[in-house]
């Protein structure tokens, strides 16, 4: 989605680089804004006038199409360390764009920064005002739980910012886009690799996502795509899953509640741990084909309800190796015509 031109509202040009802070655009009159936890600074229409802003307190309230631009009140002060830096709460709809690193760092390079540990946890959670985030510039790798949360309840976003970072840590993305229930267009998940819980809940309950991003990893961590597309009811089309090394709960529960999904991605994985297909395809109706090339299903909870709900009828391809023999929930789906296969 293209960023929108500046408002005619803003006079004259701006006297900072707009993209190197976090950038409030009203979209509606008497906007104004407040940080919760941190003191800050702010200035309009870029002017550079950089004002302090204590925590809590609301900015000057500005018309549709200004600007506030916000940066860290004392500089480098690294105001997110361990509990974040808390959640901003505003008077009206809004779009965001600019480097949030400037939450974090009051220098203008932030290009080789990364966010302290839950640097952005709940920033904007609750922001039912919310509407446009693809103008946030994200940084290239992000630091445990460094964006966990983030968006999470914002219920009239309706467009997601890229996240270009290829290496993720703990809980990096957890619950980012849960409850987003506008969100239509998820965006691109370049990350090869994951660790931990880094997309678990990322898209829960986002009821108008049609599509899912690629999940190009080849190994994945313990809960790392734990409920991540959980209650997507709109979602027709499943991500390839490519990793044939998994850990604990790595795909738990998964599609869970995705009544809409048509495919199912093809489990090429022969070893599964604890809870590793747990309620993964549970009321996903209408799918139909299943290929699971695992072996053993002997580790607690591994095929737990995995399939309940699924259509009456399909085709089960099962690896001609495996050594378990389950039919129903927990196991082949009832009903359905079993295949085998070596690869």
């Amino acid at each position: 989605m293209r960023r929108r031109a500046l408002s005619s509202s803003i006079k004259t040009g701006p006297k900072i680089e707009l993209q190197n802070y976090l950038t409030f655009e009203a979209l509606a009159d008497n906007f104004a804004v407040s940080l919760s936890a941190n003191n800050i600074e702010y200035c309009i229409d870029g002017d550079g006038n950089w004002k302090a802003l204590a925590k809590a307190t609301k900015t000057p309230y500005v018309g549709k199409g200004h600007l506030i631009s916000i940066r860290a009140a004392l500089r480098n002060e690294n105001i997110g360390t361990n509990t974040g830096c808390g959640t901003f709460s505003a008077t009206s709809d809004f779009a965001l764009s600019g480097d949030p690193l400037s939450l974090f760092f009051r220098d203008t390079t932030f290009s080789e920064k990364t966010f302290p540990l839950r640097g952005m946890y709940k920033l904007f959670e609750n922001a039912t005002s919310l509407i446009e985030a693809h103008g946030l510039i994200m940084p290239q790798s992000i630091s445990g739980n460094g964006c966990a949360n983030m968006f999470n309840g914002c219920s009239n976003l309706k467009s997601a910012p890229a996240l270009p970072a290829l290496e993720l840590s703990s809980s990096a993305y957890l619950n980012m886009f849960k409850g987003c229930t506008a969100l239509d267009e998820a965006p691109v998940l370049p990350a090869t690799t994951v660790f931990d819980q880094c997309y678990s809940g990322m898209f829960y309950g986002c009821t108008s996502l049609k599509t899912a991003p690629e999940l190009p990893a080849t190994a994945v961590k313990n809960g790392s795509y734990k409920e991540m597309f959980k209650n997507c009811t709109a979602l027709i089309n499943a991500p390839e899953l490519p990793a044939t090394t998994l850990d604990n709960h790595c795909y738990n529960g998964m599609f869970y509640g995705c009544t809409n999904l048509q495919t199912a991605p093809e489990l090429l994985a022969t070893v599964v741990y604890v809870y590793g297909y747990y309620n993964m395809f549970y009321g996903c109706k209408n799918i139909k084909y299943i290929k699971a090339m695992l072996i053993d299903n002997s580790p607690t909870n591994c095929l737990t309800d995995w399939v309940k709900g699924v259509s009456s009828s399909g085709t089960f391809v099962k690896n001609a190796a495996a050594t378990w023999d389950v039919t129903g929930t927990s196991g082949v789906p009832s009903g359905w015509t079993v295949e085998t296969a070596t690869e």
